[in-house]
């Protein structure tokens, strides 16, 4: 449903240099609004005359401020008495907040130039009319968004588990900012005993919920924070050192696109609140998970006896990646890296931590929080790829559109492999070439194989 026609900015190459993990957006041009009955002046007289009076209205004022408050007169507009110019020259100027040059940052930063934002949108996000969980208020001060529209029927991503049948609303986040920034430095505050928020910058917060009776508090900040029905979930609980161990879920992770909510179910008895289970059987909410089917389904069987069946809408991400032609197995650290073109900060000994500790110090924050604001965001990005595919310079695939499946066979051994990972390693064994590989630009697979080739093998 989008513009095909784009602007000359909007075809950026890789020579734009612009910041890591962004891409580009129309120029900024100065904005100069003329006050209401301010004096202007187009000639010298006339600009002497209102600096005079400008004087008497500001006596210590400096000859400096006086000029800065106007704007600068150009020689061809400082013309002789008499002649009148054909615009005005000197009028005190309004502070105008420039708009951000880019859209949001997801893009590889090697595929700048394959970005074509065709609309931004400002402030409120627009919704269409209807019953609906969203709120509609505004995204958080200073940060814009990007509405993409849903598929029609005809769409051929509409059977993949139905990932583009819904309007969804891409912020605009510097996300090499949010990697960077300390989580000591996050501004905390204690809402109640056992229920605290921090603010990450960016316009994104964490809820942090230890006592069961703050979480219909905490669900219903969520639900104010959702601009579309995405709601991203994983699970993190004490690790499991031997095979006989099977530890419970000690945190539930729920974001929308700017707040995360740290549930605690360790410090509630392991017992999932009322207030959760209905935010994810709610029919008007999408709950996202990535690699969901292998240890998060098993876990949160054990531990709230339900699963993925009790929500009310479902997609893994993982699983989403390989239709769209990115391989199997891949984690969300190296998918993310694909999609935002920066490195997500992954901590083996953050990610193997004691979940279940009394307290959680300020890296596991971040670490939990980032897991699924990262994930909610990698799909947005891969919805608005989708919603206007462009080819790929390497690969010549539509970035953002379904991609053919490539099937990786040694033909030493007949073995089939499922990830790329396996595969490459089985061609150096045998000493052979592959025939499939990552594509260096959009990360996609690629059969390096002739076109009338129907199956990949080594």
């Amino acid at each position: 449903p989008l513009s095909a026609h784009h602007a000359p900015w909007q075809a950026a190459t890789m020579s734009d240099n612009l910041p890591k993990g962004s891409f580009r957006g129309p120029p900024v041009q100065p904005v100069q609004q003329q006050a209401p009955h301010a004096p202007q002046a187009t000639t010298q007289q006339d600009f002497a005359k209102l600096i005079s009076a400008r004087s008497q209205q500001h006596p210590n004022s400096s000859v400096l401020n006086l000029l800065s408050a106007l704007q600068p007169a150009t020689s061809s507009q400082l013309q002789g008495p008499g002649t009148q110019s054909s615009s005005p020259v000197l009028t005190p100027t309004a502070s105008v907040q420039p708009q951000p040059q880019h859209l949001f940052s997801t893009v590889h930063p090697g595929m700048t130039h394959m970005r074509r934002p065709t609309s931004l949108q400002t402030g409120t996000v627009t919704k269409s009319a209807g019953p609906s969980v969203h709120s509609h208020q505004a995204y958080p001060e200073g940060l814009t968004a990007r509405v993409v529209q849903a598929c029609t029927a005809s769409c051929p991503g509409v059977s993949m588990s139905s990932w583009c049948q819904h309007e969804i609303s891409v912020p605009h986040i510097d996300w090499h900012r949010v990697y960077e920034d300390l989580p000591s430095e996050y501004l905390h505050s204690t809402l109640a005993r056992g229920y605290e928020r921090f603010q990450m910058g960016q316009g994104m917060e964490v809820l942090l919920v230890t006592d069961p009776s703050h979480m219909p508090d905490a669900i219903l900040r969520l639900r104010k924070s959702m601009q579309d029905r995405i709601i991203a979930i994983d699970l993190e609980w004490q690790p499991d050192y031997s095979p006989t161990s099977n530890n419970k879920v000690a945190l539930l992770q729920l974001s929308s696109a700017t707040t995360a909510v740290l549930v605690r179910t360790s410090s509630m008895r392991f017992i999932l609140h009322p207030a959760v289970r209905v935010l994810m059987a709610d029919p008007a909410v999408t709950m996202l998970g990535y690699g969901w089917e292998g240890s998060d389904e098993g876990k949160l069987q054990k531990s709230f006896d339900m699963g993925w069946k009790d929500f009310g809408g479902f997609l893994d991400l993982q699983v989403l990646a390989e239709n769209l032609g990115y391989g199997k197995g891949q984690g969300l650290a190296r998918f993310s890296t694909r999609v935002l073109g920066l490195d997500m900060p992954k901590n083996k000994r953050v990610s193997r931590s004691n979940w279940a500790a009394f307290t959680l110090n300020m890296q596991q924050i971040k670490y939990a929080a980032l897991d699924v604001l990262v994930a909610g965001q990698v799909y947005r990005g891969l919805r608005l790829w989708h919603s206007d595919p462009v080819p790929c310079p390497g690969c010549k695939q539509a970035v953002g559109g379904s991609a053919p499946a490539h099937t990786m066979t040694c033909s030493l051994t007949g073995r089939v492999f499922r990830d790329l990972a396996s595969y490459r390693l089985a061609c150096k064994t045998s000493s052979v070439t592959p025939t499939v590989r990552d594509c260096p630009e959009c990360g996609r697979l690629e059969s390096l194989l002739p076109a009338t080739t129907t199956q990949t093998s080594t």
